[in-house]
């Protein structure tokens, strides 16, 4: 199992990979890869599944969009057990990755929808064309603070100063008497 994670204040988000030599009985048990919340080291959400093939071929089509459909059911139900507004979906097929998003629509339909496609380069000399899409992951990661992780968009707001709000003529009294120091109420 390989572990990577994105440290938040008082929060991780750790990408989690589990063994991909799982019994075919327990296939649809679990994902290639999930996203999680980890709170006091315990598991407090999921908020991303993914699934990695190898490579497409023609002959495995069915398998590739069983895939899919298996996303779709994890994210189904780790939407059900989380507070999220959405839940993360990726579908990585050699060196493209597909980003989807899963939620709930107003009328009641559970949703999944794309939100982009990054092909990743094979090499070293296809790697600077990479920098524009580079831009786009950027932006996934921002839709993933918004909207998947529950408590990411609280810690990231900038704080405003302390008396923003409050009225000038308030905290600085001018209409004092002249023998007195002028006064700063806070």
């Amino acid at each position: 199992m390989g572990i990577c994670h994105f440290s938040q204040a008082r929060k991780v988000a750790v990408i989690l990979m589990s063994n991909t030599k799982t019994d075919p009985k327990n296939y649809d048990k679990r994902p290639d890869g999930g996203c999680v919340l980890i709170e006091k080291r315990r598991i407090s959400q999921y908020t991303g599944f993914s699934e990695v093939k190898a490579d497409y071929q023609k002959n495995n089509a069915s398998q590739t969009h069983g895939d899919l459909l298996r996303l779709a059911l994890f994210a189904s139900s780790g939407y059900d057990e989380c507070n999220a507004e959405c839940i993360l979906v990726l579908q990585a097929i050699g060196l493209n990755i597909t980003a989807y998003g899963f939620t709930q629509h107003a009328s009641g339909a559970s949703v999944m929808f794309e939100l982009m496609k990054v092909q990743c380069p094979a090499s070293l000399h296809k790697l600077s064309p990479f920098c524009m899409p580079l831009n786009k992951l950027r932006m996934l990661q921002q839709f993933y603070d918004d909207y998947c992780s529950k408590t990411s968009s609280n810690n990231r707001k900038r704080k405003s100063s302390a008396h923003a709000d409050l009225n000038l003529d308030r905290i600085i009294n001018t209409h004092q008497q002249k023998h007195m120091k002028p006064s700063v109420d806070f």
